[in-house]
C-alpha cells in the first residue's frame, strides 16, 4: 500500500451555487423519524407567536435526514416556501445537501426544489421551494447587512449549541422576532455548564422534541434495532503509564495536553494501535493538536499505511478532497484535532482513536458517535473506540439525551 499522502485539491470541483432537483417515487423513514417529522410540522404550522424547538436524536440516528424530510413535507403541503439551513462547517452543509438529494430522489417533497449555497448566491429571490445553506459565520455576516438574508419561513440550525455564540444568537433571535420557525438539531441537548444548558433551553423556547417511540433508553433501543452499532472500548497500554499521564478518577491531575502529545510511550502506543486496525477498515483519530495529528500521520505513512489530515486551516478544496477519499475508502485513516467532532458522518467508520484526555463529556460522546452507525444505515454491527485514558470511568458510557431527562426542557404542546 502506498505511503503517499492523499491527492490534494487539483481534482476537487467547486459545487454549483444552486442545484435543481426533481422528485422520483416514494420513500419511508424509521418510525421514530416519522414521529419527529410530524412534531416539527405541527410546530411550523402552529399559530404560536414563538415557534422554536430543539430536536434531539442520538448521534447516528439521522437527525439531519429527519429535519430534511420535515422541510420537504412542509414544501409539499404548501406550508413553507423558503428554508434557511445553518451549520458550523461546510462539511455539515454538504452532508445536509446530500440528505436532501437522497430523499428527493426517493420521492419526498414537491415535484422540484432548489438547493442553494448562500455563499455563492447573490439573488435570493428564487422561484419555487428553495433551501438556502449557510455556515454560522455567513449567517452572522448577512444578518449585519453584508448581503442580507433571504426571506424564509423556517430556519434549521444544525449543532444547535453553536447558536449560543453572541453573533449567531443575535441572528437567531432576529429571525424569531421576524416570525420564522426555528428548529435546532442536537444529539446532546444538555451542556457541561448548567448555565449554558439554561441559555440553550431559553433560546429554543424551552421546547424539546424527542420521540417517545425510542423509550427511556434510546441508544439501547437503536442498537437493538441495528440503527446504531455496538461500541466496544479498547484500552491501549503504553510505557510510562501512571499518575500524571493517565486520566482517571484517582488521577484527575494530568500533564498539559502539549506534554502528553509528545510523550514517547503514548505516541508509540497510538501508532502501534492504529497499525493493528485491519487495513480495510476506516478509523478517525482525534489528536491533541494539529502538530500531534501531523506527527501521527507521518509515523503511520512511514509504516506503509495511507493517512489523511484535516484541519480548519486548510482550504475548502484540500479538506473536501481528503474527506471525499475517506468516504470512498481510498484513505482508511483520517486524523484531526477537533474539526470532525460535531456532526461529521461517514457510516463506514469502524474505529475511533482518542489518544489524549477529553475533559468534556459532550465532546467525548460526540467523538464516540463518529463510529456509532449501525448496519441499517450503512455502518457496522460492532465498532471500536481506542483510548489511552480512563475516559469511561471519568465520563461514563455515552447515553445521549437520556441523561437529560427531567430537566427544564418540556415537550411541545
Amino acid at each position: 500500500m502506498s505511503s503517499r499522502g492523499p491527492v490534494q485539491d487539483e481534482e476537487y470541483e467547486t459545487p454549483p451555487a444552486v442545484e435543481h432537483i426533481k422528485r422520483a417515487s416514494a420513500v419511508s423513514l424509521f418510525d421514530f423519524q416519522e414521529d419527529l417529522v410530524a412534531q416539527i410540522s405541527r410546530l411550523a404550522k402552529s399559530e404560536s407567536k414563538s415557534r422554536a424547538a430543539l430536536v434531539s436524536l442520538p448521534t447516528g440516528a439521522g437527525k439531519t435526514r429527519t429535519a430534511a424530510a420535515a422541510c420537504l413535507r412542509l414544501f409539499a403541503g404548501g406550508h413553507v416556501r423558503k428554508v434557511l439551513w445553518v451549520a458550523p462547517t461546510r462539511e455539515l452543509l454538504e452532508q445536509a445537501i446530500s440528505a436532501f438529494k437522497l430523499l428527493i430522489s426517493l420521492g419526498e417533497g414537491p415535484d422540484a426544489i432548489a438547493l442553494a449555497r448562500l455563499s455563492q448566491v447573490h439573488d435570493t429571490q428564487s422561484d419555487g421551494p428553495t433551501v438556502f445553506f449557510a455556515t454560522c459565520q455567513l449567517l452572522a455576516s448577512r444578518t449585519k447587512g453584508r448581503g442580507g438574508l433571504p426571506t424564509v419561513e423556517l430556519l434549521i440550525f444544525d449543532e444547535a449549541h453553536f447558536a449560543l455564540a453572541p453573533s449567531y444568537l443575535e441572528a437567531v433571535l432576529f429571525l424569531l422576532r421576524s416570525g420564522v420557525t426555528v428548529i435546532g438539531l442536537t444529539a446532546t441537548p444538555g451542556r457541561a455548564d448548567d448555565h449554558e444548558s439554561e441559555r440553550l433551553a431559553e433560546t429554543f423556547n424551552n421546547t424539546w422534541l424527542i420521540s417517545k417511540l425510542l423509550g427511556p433508553r434510546p441508544m439501547e433501543t437503536l442498537r437493538e434495532r441495528g440503527v446504531l452499532s455496538s461500541v466496544l472500548f479498547k484500552q491501549v497500554e503504553f510505557a510510562g503509564a501512571g499518575p500524571g499521564t493517565v486520566v482517571s478518577r484517582r488521577h484527575r491531575k494530568t500533564l498539559p495536553i502539549e506534554a502528553l502529545c509528545v510523550h514517547q510511550g503514548r505516541f508509540a502506543a497510538t501508532v502501534d494501535a492504529l497499525l493493528k486496525i485491519p487495513s480495510d477498515e476506516r478509523a478517525i483519530v482525534f489528536a491533541g493538536s494539529l502538530e500531534h495529528a501531523a506527527g501521527l500521520a507521518v509515523a503511520i505513512r512511514a509504516k506503509g499505511r495511507n493517512a489523511g489530515l484535516v484541519s480548519g486551516y486548510q482550504d475548502e478544496g484540500t479538506r473536501s478532497k481528503v474527506l471525499e477519499d475517506f468516504q470512498k475508502g481510498v484513505i482508511k485513516i483520517v486524523l484531526n484535532k477537533s474539526v470532525l467532532i460535531a456532526g461529521y458522518d461517514c457510516p463506514a467508520t469502524k474505529h475511533v482513536m482518542i489518544p489524549i484526555p477529553v475533559s468534556s463529556p459532550i465532546a467525548f460522546e460526540q467523538m464516540v458517535g463518529r463510529a456509532s452507525r449501525g448496519p441499517l444505515v450503512g455502518g457496522n454491527t460492532q465498532s471500536f473506540v481506542w483510548v489511552l485514558d480512563d475516559l469511561l470511568v471519568v465520563h461514563g458510557s455515552p447515553s445521549s439525551y437520556a441523561r437529560y431527562q427531567g430537566n427544564s426542557w418540556q415537550g411541545a404542546s
